[in-house]
């Protein structure tokens, strides 16, 4: 799925606004009658990340994804640090 740049960077707000921030792709979705959640806005809002590695433990293990380099990339991608 393809995400709007400004979707990421406006998610962290979702907690401090009174409405909810919809990525424009879930909405064209919605109108062609698919429903998928939006998983970098529910992982994103964890807000650290072992949260979500405990959150995608599942998928981690079924990859044989390497837990630092997870670590690392998450705390580059959702977090900006590195």
């Amino acid at each position: 799925m393809i995400f709007h740049a400004c979707h990421r960077e406006l998610i962290t707000y979702q907690p401090q606004v009174s409405f909810e921030l919809i990525n424009f792709m879930e909405l064209i979705g919605e109108s062609m009658g698919m429903h998928i959640p939006d998983l970098y806005k529910r992982l994103r809002l964890l807000g650290d990340i072992d949260p979500i590695i405990a959150a995608s433990a599942d998928l981690i293990a079924g990859h044989r994804l390497d837990l630092d380099t997870v670590r690392d990339v998450l705390a580059q991608d959702l977090f900006g640090a590195g």
